[in-house]
């Protein structure tokens, strides 16, 4: 997932704030995009496989989307004339970051 924003959203600057948050994590390479141009392996948030239909609602495909994101015009510019012969992986997502459960309960079908 993105890194939270350290300001909070607002209405009239909210379509550049949400394009900021997608340049850095695209920008990360341990969490967002990492690319492999020797094997042809772009590794991707696990968010862009869960959301696919989505992303593919907005641009026609999830490359589509990401390309105007990408903070390097190389990369950008490899991966368009690439684009047919890449190999999509994802990210394992950690879901330990989300921290503890806040109390100790357990679901109904577990007691």
């Amino acid at each position: 997932c993105p890194d939270v924003r350290r300001e909070a959203y607002r209405a009239e600057v909210l379509d550049q704030q949400m394009a900021d948050q997608m340049r850095a994590m695209l920008a990360n390479p341990k969490k967002g995009l990492a690319l492999d141009r020797k094997s042809h392996v772009l590794t991707l948030s696990p968010i862009f496989q869960w959301y696919q239909d989505d992303f593919e609602q907005t641009a026609e495909s999830v490359l589509d989307f990401i390309l105007p994101y990408l903070p390097s015009d190389s990369d950008r510019r490899w991966l368009t004339r690439h684009r047919d012969d890449i190999d999509y992986h994802f990210f394992q997502y950690n879901w330990n970051l989300i921290g503890a459960a806040p109390c100790n309960r357990r679901p109904a079908d577990e007691s």
